[in-house]
């Protein structure tokens, strides 16, 4: 079980890689999950997209435009070039700024890889960020442990992200920071609704909602419509849940998000699931992966979500071609998502063999 210098140098040069029982070891040695070895393979492909050049400010201004358009990959690398010249030009630059600003830059980073669903690195670069915490701000304190929250949800484990943003949501309250509170109830109104207490949910969401629009959080608040949307919907209200929905479609489209405006068809379709109409659901389902799968970033999960609904609606209906179809690009998108919302979870104790699983 060994690896020496001349084997190690050689997978480090890509010439040759290693077997499973090898990544084990590694991983053990490093200790990070071996989902991380796949995970810095797949972020190889944005490493053409990294500006060669630029100035901090004008790097960070680029890398925010990119996420808010939904380009994950290419805003990772841009904050990662931002850290680079942050770094380069040293302390002796930036005085007393230098720490908050590099921790805004891995905090940046680990934003881009939560939403490119690279869960672990992203939980590496925040908890990086915070061992070195010499200089950071509270505000930026909070803002890590909201995505550590976020982090935490995505990891399946609802209870602790719930207690890390409720603690968060008290530090906002004290400093009467408006944006931070809002994203406490938006990360609380989440997990609750993972829970499935569509009423505690939704009073959390609609918290979050009304701050977004006070302090013109756009994609924020769409995404929100569509969340809230799809509470009233499983809440017995459908037509006031799908008037938010189509109002998130619409407003996505405006805007050109298009993370936003898969996730809301995606949701629309799960809506129409819920009333068991299951023709409408299923083209609903086909318009997000449209979306989803088109134009720089793929959505994993959104693309996940829709295949697993598609498979279970096939189940229903009685289409074993379209249902084979279906279960083998869950078991393809399965292998590239590391996020473990309820989909994932029905989906894995259902290949566990858990006969008991409602996967409906």
């Amino acid at each position: 079980g060994e690896i020496d210098n001349s084997q190690l140098s050689r997978y480090e040069k890509g010439r040759c890689y290693p077997s499973f029982d090898k990544l084990r070891i590694l991983a053990i040695i490093f200790n990070v999950p071996i989902q991380s070895f796949s995970d810095v393979i797949d972020l190889e492909q944005y490493d053409s997209l990294k500006p060669g050049s630029g100035d901090f400010v004008s790097l960070r201004e680029e890398g925010n435009a990119l996420i808010r358009a939904g380009n994950f990959g290419r805003a990772y690398v841009v904050f990662e070039r931002c850290l680079e010249v942050l770094e380069t030009e040293g302390p002796a630059r930036y005085g007393g700024e230098f720490g908050e600003m590099r921790a805004r830059c891995r905090y940046n980073m680990a934003r881009s890889l939560l939403r490119l669903g690279k869960i672990n690195l992203s939980e590496n670069e925040i908890r990086r960020m915070l061992r070195r915490c010499s200089g950071i701000s509270e505000r930026t304190k909070m803002m890590a442990l909201i995505l550590l929250s976020n982090v935490h949800k995505e990891q399946g484990d609802r209870f602790l992200a719930i207690v890390d943003a409720e603690k968060c949501l008290a530090m906002a309250r004290e400093n009467g920071d408006l944006e931070i509170r809002c994203s406490a109830h938006h990360a609380i109104g989440s997990a609750w609704y993972e829970e499935g207490d569509y009423g505690q949910a939704v009073t959390s969401l609609r918290e979050a909602l009304e701050g977004y629009r006070e302090i013109n959080r756009v994609e924020q608040a769409i995404t929100l419509l569509a969340d809230i949307g799809i509470c009233d919907v499983a809440m017995g209200k459908p037509n006031k849940g799908f008037r938010q929905i189509r109002e998130s479609i619409r407003l996505a489209r405006k805007e050109n998000m298009r993370r936003a405006l898969s996730y809301g068809l995606a949701k629309e379709g799960y809506g129409l699931i819920l009333l068991e109409d299951h023709v409408g659901a299923k083209a609903m389902f086909q318009k997000a992966e449209i979306v989803a799968s088109g134009g720089g970033d793929r959505y994993v999960d959104i693309l996940f979500l829709c295949a697993y609904y598609q498979w279970l609606i096939s189940r229903k209906i009685g289409n074993p071609v379209q249902e084979k179809i279906s279960f083998g690009r869950l078991k393809h998108l399965r292998s590239s998502l590391e996020r473990k919302f309820l989909e994932v979870q029905w989906f894995d104790r259902f290949i566990q063999g858990d006969k008991g699983t409602d996967i409906s």
